[in-house]
């Protein structure tokens, strides 16, 4: 019989395999709280209304149904985890293997991955060979005795390269704190910053500090996203409001063709530079830069209607904040 975590009900069953052991899958990762948040929905609930799980509720859920699924075999429980993925890449084991083994010391972990046979050959190679034969050592395997002499010839032979690659095998990747003057070069004495930004800080610090202190950023692909078309509009509707201000037009007397003029104007200049090349670059991403172009037109056209009736007045746009 084949089932999923949440919905497996059985008992009496002498013998259970358990795939999918892995970090993420075993117990699940959490999504976003989505459009309500825990705080809301504990409110919603004193008040009577209640709605789907709260994040808490959600895992220790997931905490019981992972108790009552490994407590169902009578004889024997296997727990099978990956060790990468489809594309390659490692993967780490679930959490719970380390919190399993520390209630049972004796339980055996097995690998259906073949290790290598090591030979004795060149000197440089030999010596590579000899090093992984006492990784393996340290994680529990048996050293024959013909390598435990050659790692004390080489501990005598090449004792600098010996003694850099076992604190290499001895390394903890262990957090230090950022100095003072990192920070600075990062950062500079003042920091410049968007309500976006501190969103996303207030989120994760770490991705913070890898997006905009180390600026590191994944490889670009060559396609047109969400981003891509928000900086755009954002670009063209800021850059209209400067053309107002620029000739002193009064947007409350501006007419529809004249706005369709002005937008178009903005929308073919920025084409021409080098930052919106990619929206040029094709037939197809043409086509979609001239449905974009209607869109932003749309909201200009959405914008001054909503000024045009009111007495609000704007007296900034994209404005940042400062002291």
């Amino acid at each position: 019989m084949l089932g999923d975590l949440d919905r497996t009900r059985n008992s009496k069953i002498k013998v259970l395999f358990v795939l999918g052991m892995n970090d993420g899958i075993f117990p699940k990762s959490k999504k976003e709280e989505g459009y309500l948040n825990d705080k809301d929905r504990n409110l919603l609930e004193q008040n009577g209304i209640e709605l789907a799980k709260t994040t808490l509720d959600a895992i220790y859920e997931d905490q019981f149904n992972m108790y009552r699924t490994l407590t169902i075999p009578e004889e024997k429980l296997f727990l099978s985890y990956c060790s990468s993925d489809k594309d390659g890449k490692s993967i780490r084991p679930s959490i719970m293997l380390k919190k399993l083994k520390r209630i049972f010391p004796k339980m055996i972990e097995k690998s259906d991955v073949v290790f290598k046979q090591y030979a004795i050959t060149n000197e440089k190679a030999t010596f590579e060979e000899a090093l992984q034969v006492y990784q393996q050592y340290l994680e529990g395997n048996e050293m024959d005795e013909k390598w435990r002499k050659l790692l004390i010839y080489f501990y005598h032979k090449k004792k600098k390269e010996f003694a850099h690659a076992i604190s290499g095998m001895n390394y903890t990747n262990k957090a230090e704190k950022i100095s003072i003057q990192n920070i600075k070069k990062m950062y500079g004495n003042n920091l410049k910053t968007t309500i976006s930004r501190l969103e996303n800080y207030r989120k994760c610090p770490f991705s913070f500090h890898m997006t905009y202190g180390l600026k590191l950023k994944e490889n670009s692909d060559f396609q047109m996203t969400n981003i891509d078309t928000g900086s755009f509009m954002h670009e063209v509707i800021d850059l209209f409001f400067q053309y107002l201000e620029d000739k002193n037009l009064d947007l409350k007397v501006l007419s529809e063709e004249q706005t369709k003029e002005i937008v178009s104007q903005i929308v073919d200049e920025i084409l021409q530079t080098s930052r919106y090349y990619l929206f040029t670059s094709s037939a197809k991403f043409r086509m979609m830069t001239k449905r974009l172009k209607k869109v932003v037109l749309e909201s200009m056209n959405y914008i001054i209607y909503s000024l045009k009736y009111s007495d609000f007045k704007p007296i900034g746009h994209e404005v940042e904040f400062r002291r």
